[in-house]
């Protein structure tokens, strides 16, 4: 079902899927979609914590220059 680590590949053949009775076809749908909501759950933690480390490393950015200028004022 996995093809590589970011894509993901769930195929079937016309033929087979067209053998399959209407109750195969949604049990087949629903196992899919099973899997994909758990594949999407494995990496928001992953997201979380990227998430964070962008937000901490923007207010670095953002608050260090400022955080010298006014030492630099207070001291000059």
């Amino acid at each position: 079902m996995a093809n590589g680590d970011v894509f993901l590949s769930i195929k079937m053949d016309k033929s087979h899927w067209d053998r399959m009775t209407d109750q195969d076809r949604s049990d087949h749908t629903f196992w899919c979609l099973c899997y994909l909501v758990e594949e999407a759950q494995k990496n928001k933690l992953t997201e979380r914590i990227l998430t964070f480390a962008g937000s901490f490393l923007a207010s670095l950015v953002a608050l260090v220059p400022m955080i010298w200028v006014i030492f630099k004022m207070m001291n000059g």
